[in-house]
């Protein structure tokens, strides 16, 4: 982000959505329509990143970060997905995260739910 007036200002803004299951971790990146296929990247120079869940249930956030050879790590976030950090359906979630961390998010579904994922909307700034 450039400064504008001692201000943060977008100079790149990128939108995409991201289909989230309940069987696995997803990356979470707004490179790729909805729907579409190829090879996830996280906008270069991205400085914040905005998430509006959509669909019954909840989204749980994991991170991992760029090793010391400037590659994300290859594995999934190790932990169960209720030991992460939590967002609730229909809301939007914003916070600065660098191009050099990569999120991850996961479906949970609420009790008697048979619903079997969710749509994530994905803005990242630069």
């Amino acid at each position: 982000m450039s400064l504008y007036y001692g201000n943060n200002v977008a100079k790149d803004v990128r939108n995409g959505v991201v289909d989230v299951g309940p069987g696995a971790w997803v990356p979470v990146t707004s490179s790729l329509p909805q729907g579409g296929s190829g090879t996830q990247t996280i906008l270069p120079g991205r400085q914040w990143i905005q998430l509006q869940a959509r669909g019954p249930g909840a989204i749980a956030l994991a991170y991992t970060s760029k090793t010391r050879h400037a590659s994300f790590e290859t594995t999934v976030p190790a932990y169960s997905a209720h030991s992460a950090k939590i967002i609730p359906a229909n809301t939007i979630w914003q916070e600065p995260l660098s191009d050099t961390v990569q999120l991850w998010a996961r479906f949970i579904a609420k009790s008697g739910s048979t619903a079997g994922g969710m749509k994530l909307v994905v803005t990242e700034y630069s």
